[in-house]
């Protein structure tokens, strides 16, 4: 009766711990599923001309598995306002700002600070995206295992200023 009773501790014991292996390892996939591919960030300071046509480019990839943090860098434009715009449509929108202006290295590194992404992207606000940027560049980065996936830019003139736009 005895050696009866410690096989059956024994083996409602490793019944037990199994089970919580188990549930310890679904959690554990459960929370590696809620991460997301990846976080873009953006610094932002005072660029209200091209900030919409930025965000939507984000916003707009065809990899709908990203977060994106937008740090303001104590604008003083309506730069602000744009971002509270989009922030209240869509919800992978983590909007911070910077008490004082600070400069885009520092508006960076607050943005690092709140990634959860399994890659990271830096855009910076005059910027915007090929729809199709982050889906190429995450499944490069997978398909080669590789920490770190570079792509090309191109360059365009604004109309009105003359100024180089980037086009990633």
């Amino acid at each position: 009766m005895i050696k009866t009773t410690k096989t059956l501790y024994l083996i409602l014991s490793f019944a037990a711990i199994f089970v919580l292996l188990l549930i310890g390892s679904m959690i554990h996939k459960m929370i590696i599923a809620q991460k997301p591919k990846v976080s873009v960030v953006m610094p932002v300071y005072n660029t209200e001309k091209y900030l919409s046509q930025a965000i939507s480019s984000v916003l707009e990839q065809t990899l709908p598995d990203f977060e994106f943090i937008i740090v303001d860098d104590a604008s003083t434009d309506r730069s602000t306002d744009i971002i509270r715009l989009f922030a209240n449509i869509d919800k992978r929108i983590k909007f911070y700002q910077l008490p004082y202006n600070q400069g885009a290295g520092a508006a960076r590194n607050e943005g690092l600070k709140h990634i959860t992404g399994e890659y990271t992207l830096f855009i910076d606000s005059d910027d915007y995206m090929y729809p199709e940027m982050l889906e190429k560049l995450y499944n490069h980065a997978k398909n080669y295992n590789l920490d770190i996936s570079i792509c090309r830019v191109k360059f365009k003139l604004d109309n009105i200023n003359g100024i180089p736009q980037a086009k990633l």
